[in-house]
């Protein structure tokens, strides 16, 4: 079932203006009526469809997972650098959305899943599907929080670097791991 146009309009309205109050409001501080008054819509409203800012803030950044897992499935080769470079094009367009994702990792439910879909690409062809029960998720928690940590200390620089100056750093990081 489709979902009511105004309703849409309504959640549009709350995630820019949740992607807006981002670029001076980290998300811990972040208030209720700070949403409502960027998004010009009443708590009432706000109250219908979330609970705390929260869970405005996971859904963008669920529209933005969904985003990446188009741009990885529309990638002519699958591989380790390409998916990195993605993953990187698409933090840099949208930076104080991903700055707080990395800020809140400990946390964040969003955090494994943006783990396993990058190494589902990245890691899991190198590593092949023929490791002991258990093994990729230590290598992929291994692997990521080392990415995550390069990436986050990227992101909080103000992504200086373009996106491909940073995936050169994460090649060779991630080609030693997988060495």
């Amino acid at each position: 079932m489709a979902m009511d146009p105004r309703v849409l309009r309504t959640k549009r309205d709350y995630h820019n203006a949740m992607i807006e109050l981002l670029k001076t409001v980290p998300l811990e501080q972040m208030t209720v009526k700070q949403l409502c008054d960027k998004a010009g819509i009443s708590r009432t409203t706000f109250y219908e469809h979330y609970s705390v800012p929260q869970d405005c803030f996971y859904e963008v950044v669920d529209e933005y997972l969904e985003e990446l897992k188009m741009r990885l499935e529309a990638l002519p080769v699958k591989d380790m650098h390409y998916c990195m470079l993605e993953y990187l094009k698409l933090m840099k367009e949208h930076r104080y959305v991903f700055r707080e994702v990395h800020r809140t990792t400990v946390n964040n439910p969003v955090f494994m899943d943006i783990a396993k879909l990058l190494l589902h690409y990245i890691a899991l062809p190198k590593l092949g599907d023929d490791l002991p029960e258990g093994e990729f998720e230590k290598i992929l928690k291994y692997q990521f929080y080392g990415f995550f940590g390069l990436t986050s200390e990227w992101l909080e620089r103000g992504c200086k670097e373009t996106p491909e100056q940073q995936v050169h750093v994460l090649d060779t990081m991630m080609d030693l791991l997988l060495s």
